[in-house]
């Protein structure tokens, strides 16, 4: 099974971190730059939720536009509807406060969505989440949505402080 190239990108930055207190990860403040528009505008300390973000800049360094939003919520309203989760999807929930968006890169034997996401604990990490709770979206001009998840466990790499080539350089996202 082919997975969409945004999800390896996605699993190079797993455990990297936003840093407590008054300083900031320069790798998450940089990922907000390249994403450009609003969001570079706007985004300028790791403590700001950096869910739909890390979407953003994931979709943009494999060469998909993103929505340039920070609302988590907003990612219902791209590319396409989809009614169940794919490899790759784009998910999307409802939590107090506001909402969470991250990609779904499998399920568990029992059935739960595995998530990776960024600022989900502070860090880009593995999660599981109830299906009934999430909706889905398709990037235009991504592969065909694969509909049969594979069953796997959630990733528990070590957190890390990210170095500057962890994330795409060049003139095309400086």
């Amino acid at each position: 099974m082919a997975e969409p190239k945004w999800l390896k990108k996605a699993e190079d930055l797993l455990g990297l971190y936003e840093v407590t207190g008054t300083k900031d990860n320069p790798i998450v403040l940089a990922m907000a730059k390249i994403c450009g528009g609003k969001i570079a505008k706007t985004y300028k300390h790791d403590s700001i939720p950096w869910c739909a973000m890390f979407v953003n800049y994931i979709l943009i360094v494999s060469d998909l536009p993103g929505n340039d939003s920070l609302w988590a919520l907003d990612f219902r309203k791209y590319g396409f509807i989809i009614r169940r989760p794919a490899l790759g999807s784009i998910a999307t929930m409802t939590r107090d406060g506001g909402g969470h968006t991250f990609f779904v890169i499998g399920k568990t034997k029992e059935g739960k969505i595995v998530g990776r996401g960024g600022n989900q604990n502070d860090r880009v990490s593995d999660a599981l989440f109830s299906p009934s709770a999430l909706k889905y979206n398709w990037p235009i001009g991504g592969p065909k949505p694969i509909y049969e998840l594979p069953i796997i466990s959630i990733s528990t790499k070590p957190l890390k402080l990210a170095t500057m080539s962890m994330i795409e350089k060049g003139d095309k996202y400086v």
